[in-house]
């Protein structure tokens, strides 16, 4: 009895195995909320962690200012962890050009209605994050006992020290919460060099044009900066270009964008205390 050679099926083709895994994939925002000015955080001690001078108003600088002001009741400290003195190119004196930056933070922050404290970590120029350093900062953590803490996010890679600034704020974090056992609220901050993927935020601060015009008010400081790169122009493409793309993706491709005002991104969460660990857990409302 002869047996029929069974036919082999054939192999799916690229475009058919592609098709498969992609069918029915919806790109989806992640889970997040939207907070007016009115509906942030009062009576709260709230600090921030920078890396560099003029970093507080680029990277949160609307947010900031409607949470220091007078009618939340809460207390905004600003940390400048870096001396940020190799951004100023015509000054010989690195002491100088260190000097002015730390001028420019305090103006900064006293616009946003924060305090400003200039630390001049050595993680700066040796790019590794030291023994002392972690000692400086938890020493100065210490002193505020934060219950809010702003820091740049983890996934801002293509500046080094905002990534390492990142590290060490969370480190220090987690470190007062042991010590302490008392929780900490983060937001972490984009940066326009890394902005935050819209899959990744779950707290938006849609903020008024009173605070968009302190943020431009507040970076107009910062000369030396400013006059060697637009970081204030690039700031306000930056939000522009959100608004637009947010106010799309909100609507659903293809249809009228949603309207919404300039809005500063950022990923919350809780670190807490459990069972001697650090726990994380996320803040989606």
């Amino acid at each position: 009895m002869i047996k029929k050679r069974s036919k082999k099926k054939p192999k799916p083709t690229l475009a058919k195995s592609t098709f498969r895994r992609v069918r029915g994939f919806r790109p989806k925002l992640s889970k997040h909320v939207f907070l007016s000015e009115s509906q942030l955080p009062t009576n709260k001690r709230i600090s921030s962690l920078v890396a560099h001078a003029d970093d507080l108003a680029l990277n949160a600088g609307r947010t900031v200012f409607a949470m220091a002001r007078k009618s939340r009741k809460n207390n905004v400290h600003s940390f400048v962890l870096m001396s940020g003195q190799r951004a100023i190119l015509n000054e010989a004196s690195a002491k100088r050009r260190a000097a002015i930056r730390r001028v420019e933070a305090a103006k900064e922050a006293k616009i946003l209605g924060a305090k400003s404290h200039f630390l001049r970590l050595s993680f700066y120029e040796g790019k590794r994050v030291s023994a002392k350093d972690v000692e400086s900062l938890s020493r100065e953590l210490e002193k505020q006992n934060p219950e809010i803490l702003l820091i740049p996010h983890s996934l801002d890679m293509s500046h080094p020290d905002h990534f390492f600034s990142h590290k060490l704020g969370v480190a220090v974090a987690k470190e007062l919460v042991l010590k302490t056992g008392r929780p900490i609220e983060v937001w972490e901050c984009e940066s326009v060099w890394d902005p935050i993927p819209n899959t990744a935020v779950n707290t938006y601060v849609l903020n008024s044009a009173r605070a968009s015009k302190v943020q431009s008010e507040a970076l107009s400081v910062h000369k030396s900066q400013m006059s060697r790169t637009p970081f204030d122009r690039i700031n306000k493409a930056e939000s522009f270009k959100r608004r637009m793309l947010l106010g799309e993706a909100l609507a659903g491709f293809g249809n009228k964008p949603k309207k919404i005002p300039d809005a500063e991104a950022f990923i919350r969460y809780r670190l807490v205390k459990k069972k001697g660990k650090v726990a994380k857990e996320p803040i989606v409302a």
